[in-house]
């Protein structure tokens, strides 16, 4: 997965901006052998992946305690936290002309 530094930065920016944040998670602590079709696109436009966080740092996808950190007010708000992160990230990159003219050549 390649990210792109100007889109992940508008993210960020984008997230702080309504109140989340982004905690320091050992790069160890991370799933490694992560599949995705986006990695793949990754390669030829730009992209981003983020994650959406849950408080449940201890459980990963796919297992069955990681589901009980999915249902509540915790989960709701980050849903709806990165999405509008994610549409005003959008955003951005259409208004901003130096971004929007990278993106489009690229």
């Amino acid at each position: 997965m390649r990210h792109d530094s100007d889109l992940s930065a508008s993210y960020r920016r984008n997230t702080c901006d309504l109140g989340g944040d982004f905690p320091d998670i050992p790069a160890d602590a991370w799933p490694s052998g992560i599949c995705t079709d986006l990695g793949n696109v990754s390669q030829s436009i730009p992209a981003i992946h983020p994650y959406v966080g849950v408080d449940s740092y201890q459980f990963a996808n796919h297992q069955p305690e990681f589901a009980g950190y999915c249902v509540g007010n915790t989960a709701d708000l980050a849903i709806v936290r990165t999405a509008t992160a994610l549409a005003w990230t959008a955003i951005d990159a259409a208004t901003d002309p130096e971004l929007r003219s990278r993106l489009i050549s690229s």
